[in-house]
């Protein structure tokens, strides 16, 4: 029997994608509230900010607790989320989308490549980005270990 797959596969882009959900339902409050719908008025304050563990804890097999906190951890140094109340309780901490996180969650890969193509395009330097990007990605060497046309005396 094999795992599940956020068992088997880096958290960050769930996190991404969960954060992405949370800013959109965010978002269509928001619009209601503009058209007059008072009763959303009272979920909206206490809207300031989503917490991944909480809210991934419900899966039918979550995630290991620091598999999440690496992820946010991660995210937090990419500059992908930001903290909008912290805690001393990992689990209480409250994060948002910044909006290099809001662009990060649309690409599908890591959030530190999504971010060396996202730069690479804001400085005009995209074929140099890509180059970077496809490298960093790349996870077995480009270089042989042992060269096949050198003779074992040399």
């Amino acid at each position: 029997q094999t795992l599940p797959e956020i068992m088997r596969t880096p958290l960050d882009e769930l996190v991404l994608q969960v954060c992405l959900l949370y800013e959109q339902r965010r978002d269509e409050q928001q619009k209601q509230q503009l058209g007059g719908n008072a009763a959303t008025t009272s979920s909206l304050s206490s809207m300031d900010g989503l917490s991944p563990l909480k809210f991934l804890l419900k899966v039918p097999e979550p995630p290991p607790q620091d598999r999440l906190e690496e992820a946010c951890d991660h995210l937090l140094e990419v500059g992908g989320l930001s903290v909008v109340s912290p805690s001393n309780d990992f689990a209480s901490v409250l994060y948002r989308l910044t909006p290099l996180g809001y662009h990060l969650s649309r690409l599908p890969m890591d959030a530190k490549v999504g971010k060396v193509l996202i730069i690479g395009c804001i400085l005009e330097c995209v074929g140099p980005a890509l180059t970077i990007a496809a490298v960093l990605s790349h996870t077995k060497s480009c270089f042989p270990g042992k060269f096949s046309f050198m003779s074992k005396e040399e």
